[in-house]
């Protein structure tokens, strides 16, 4: 009966108790952009240009550039922009990789290919009047990229590539292909200056070393993509 009468107490003391709290999962807080307030980004991209063209608002972004020549003597000079914000629609994240380099080279991100093979793939060639050159907008991998190459008289190669750095990739449209075009126009001019020098190492804004500025971005991106 002992045991019995110990087990019927066990049982009644467990159902008294009070029962344990179980924290709820703390729930992800979504931080909300601070988009910077700088005109020209890398030295040589307009902030309003991408605002208004391709609704994109940067929020950090990284460059370099550097001077050189080739064995002949003539200029072989680099430039390298990565932009990283949100566009809008569909309000997400989203980088801009631009790349400057000699020998007909497209460097905007990891994969470098030359230009010439751009020619080959049945792309729609454009060209702008009183710029020399020739180049290709067009977009890529299901319509989620944008992509923009030029070719210069002298051999440099100008690469523009506009990707989602998010599970959102909504397709692009012709309307998108045409902005990108507007974009191609205006830094086919304005990068080859920046990238004559004089020279500038890697730089990232925010400074992600400076704890006086208050406009860290939400993550940490790699110089390519």
């Amino acid at each position: 009966m002992r045991p019995l009468l110990y087990a019927i107490l066990a049982v009644a003391l467990s159902a008294c108790a009070p029962q344990e709290e179980h924290a709820s999962p703390s729930q992800s807080v979504e931080v909300e952009p601070v988009f910077l307030d700088e005109e020209v980004l890398c030295e040589a991209v307009s902030h309003r240009l991408l605002k208004d063209t391709l609704s994109f608002q940067v929020e950090d972004y990284n460059y370099k550039h550097h001077t050189s020549t080739d064995r002949n003597g003539n200029p072989a000079n680099s430039f390298n922009c990565n932009l990283y914000g949100q566009q809008s629609p569909p309000d997400e994240r989203y980088g801009i990789l631009i790349g400057y380099a000699p020998e007909g080279k497209l460097r905007a991100g990891i994969h470098n290919e030359p230009f010439s093979a751009l020619d080959d793939d049945g792309l729609e060639p454009v060209t702008f009047e009183g710029i020399e050159g020739r180049g290709y907008v067009w977009s890529w991998n299901d319509n989620t990229y944008l992509k923009a190459a030029w070719l210069y008289p002298d051999g440099h190669a100008l690469e523009i590539v506009l990707f989602p750095d998010s599970e959102s990739k909504p397709p692009y449209d012709e309307t998108d292909v045409e902005a990108m075009r507007e974009v191609l126009k205006e830094l086919i001019t304005t990068i080859p200056p920046v990238a004559a020098g004089p020279d500038t190492p890697l730089i990232f804004v925010p400074d992600p070393n400076d704890s006086k500025d208050t406009r860290q971005p939400a993550t940490t991106h790699p110089t390519s993509h």
